[in-house]
């Protein structure tokens, strides 16, 4: 999912660490295999969630640190709002191109398991103001973010595979730390609330056009299982022929600063789409100029498995 908080809000989460509330556990086994499934032509992968007693479906994006829905269960009117960043219980988050309404309380929140109840704990939950045609529902699997508790960190997990092949998602804590190939790439210097992953490459071909970044600028790939095309920021109208582009059905090989390459194939319903990512908030400059990016979404990874050790800080997709 393509996110941004548009309240920036400072202070600290007065937020319990999941540690804490260990007594809530159903079980706290050192992994947890979700088992998903496929949703057809858009490429999503979805899971049942309950959350304050009410199933929900989700679709499972790398492209958010949190866990947001449309509704909550029959019990929700006695679970608490919890402030966030600054003491505000609201933020507005951004859905595509609809920015919604969202308030945030702490409830029960159980994930499933391919067998057994899975793992249940009381976690920080975003209740979406709901808007006709617009999909709120996403267990975010993004490791951080600057103005309240990821999901993965709520769980205390550092390590997850999502099959595309296997349709599934494992979730692992405590495992020993595993080193991929591929940094998480630092959006520090040009956002306070980008956590992605994403790596620096070194050029992408459509079709049959390459580009690469002028000198000193970084490109960037990010894996975002939460969008279903493949979106270009805007960054790249400045390397575009000035006849655009937006290929149907486009040969899409990106080549990765290791030599390695990730050769995708754009899906038959979705082009690639350009505009503005809303996730560089910090001024650019000539000499300090934000990543031109891509982000990669679900209809592009079929088949595909996606690797991540937050304690790392790394990550691989297996091609």
């Amino acid at each position: 999912m393509i996110r941004s908080a548009f309240l920036r809000l400072f202070g600290l989460i007065p937020f319990l660490s999941s540690r804490s509330l260990s007594p809530f556990f159903y079980q706290t086994p050192s992994s947890l295999t979700l088992p998903l499934k496929l949703l057809p032509v858009s490429g999503l992968l979805i899971s049942t969630v309950t959350v304050d007693d009410h199933p929900s479906e989700v679709i499972i994006d790398t492209g958010s640190p949190f866990l947001t829905v449309g509704s909550l269960g029959d019990h929700s009117h006695s679970h608490p709002n919890v402030p966030i960043a600054g003491g505000s219980t609201t933020s507005t988050e951004q859905y595509g191109e609809d920015v919604l309404l969202v308030t945030w309380v702490n409830c029960p929140v159980r994930l499933p398991g391919r067998t057994g109840e899975g793992e249940k704990r009381m976690t920080l939950v975003g209740k979406v103001q709901p808007r006709r045609g617009v999909n709120t529902n996403y267990l975010g699997l993004s490791y951080d973010d600057a103005e309240r508790p990821s999901v993965v960190s709520q769980f205390d997990w550092d390590a997850f595979v999502l099959s595309y092949a296997d349709e599934t998602l494992r979730l692992t804590r405590g495992v020993g730390e595993e080193t991929f190939p591929y940094k998480f790439y630092d959006f520090k210097p040009y956002s306070s609330n980008a956590f992605y992953y994403a790596t620096a490459i070194h050029s992408i071909q459509i079709g049959e056009s390459v580009f690469q970044p002028s000198p000193g600028r970084d490109m960037v790939v990010v894996i975002d299982s939460g969008l279903s095309g493949i979106i270009l920021d805007s960054s790249f109208d400045e390397i575009l022929p000035s006849s655009g582009l937006n290929p149907t059905n486009a040969f899409i090989e990106i080549n990765l600063r290791n030599g390695k390459k990730w050769t995708v194939q754009n899906a038959d319903y979705y082009n690639l789409v350009r505009y503005r990512l809303p996730w560089f908030d910090k001024e650019t400059t000539a000499e300090r100029k934000y990543p031109i990016t891509v982000a990669i979404g679900a209809a592009y990874l079929y088949g595909k498995t996606l690797k991540v050790d937050v304690r790392t800080k790394t990550f691989d997709l297996d091609i």
